[in-house]
């Protein structure tokens, strides 16, 4: 259910489910005046005005580029700088731990802020694999990156043609992976022993051009990205799904010689 309502002293908005915290902030006396307490949980963002508890932080900094004609009519060469202040707790998606406890610079080496990973929330990726074209495990990556990406690229691949939104035919190459991750990190990696693995297979797309409406935008189309896979989906039986669910007019598998791929 999607919610949001702004009253003159509070907003409550649909927010992330996987996020949690509440955090009293001063405001930065521009974009964001005035102070107020943010309190998210449970897939809802509530903003809670409030009178100045805590005021920005503010500095002086000199206009450079005021010109004399500026600076006799204003009687001054600088200006206020307004810094948020900002007092909580967060854990956001999940994992991940912010502990704000004053200025928020905007250079982050002196922001008024820490934070780590829960070790006993992380996911350790313990296997990344690749797969031929009938869903037959053929190898397991390698940790390092060149030789993973040679490993890669060598696998299988089916292709297919389709035609886009524009009606500019279009080939897509597509290849099966899947990884596994444990539960639990450093200290509590032996959480992995009591938990299910997450397991997630999906299908790594490369189009020969770009595709999408934004292709030729500044913007740009997208030109590969990956799908998660339905349980004993092939190749070609997942391309299909894909293009009817991005609306693109499929026509047909395209030999392709795997040693070539």
């Amino acid at each position: 259910m999607s919610i949001e309502f702004r009253w003159k002293w509070l907003q409550l908005e649909s927010y992330s489910k996987d996020s949690f915290g509440i955090v009293l902030s001063s405001g930065d006396g521009d974009e964001y005046p005035g102070c107020g307490l943010r309190i998210y949980g449970f897939g809802y963002w509530l903003r809670i005005k409030l009178p100045p508890i805590i005021r920005p932080f503010r500095y002086r900094v000199k206009a450079s580029t005021w010109d004399a004609a500026t600076v006799a009519r204003i009687g001054r060469d600088w200006y206020w700088q307004y810094l948020e202040r900002e007092f909580g707790i967060a854990v956001n998606c999940r994992n991940h731990f912010c502990l704000y406890y004053g200025i928020q610079h905007d250079n982050s080496r002196n922001r008024s802020y820490w934070s780590c990973f829960l070790p006993w929330m992380e996911w350790t990726s313990v296997r990344w694999s690749g797969y031929g074209l009938q869903g037959e495990w053929l190898l397991d990556f390698e940790k390092d990156v060149r030789r993973w990406s040679e490993q890669r690229d060598l696998l299988p691949k089916a292709s297919f043609v389709f035609q886009d939104f524009d009606g500019e035919v279009i080939t897509a190459t597509c290849h099966i992976e899947e990884r596994e991750w444990h539960k639990g990190a450093g200290l509590f990696r032996w959480l992995r022993h009591f938990t299910k693995p997450h397991i997630r297979r999906d299908m790594s797309i490369q189009f020969s051009a770009e595709v999408g409406a934004r292709k030729g935008s500044w913007k740009g189309g997208t030109v590969g990205h990956s799908i998660d896979l339905m349980p004993g989906e092939l190749h070609e039986a997942a391309f299909v799904r894909y293009c009817t669910e991005q609306k693109l007019t499929y026509i047909g598998a395209q030999p392709l010689d795997a040693a070539a791929a």
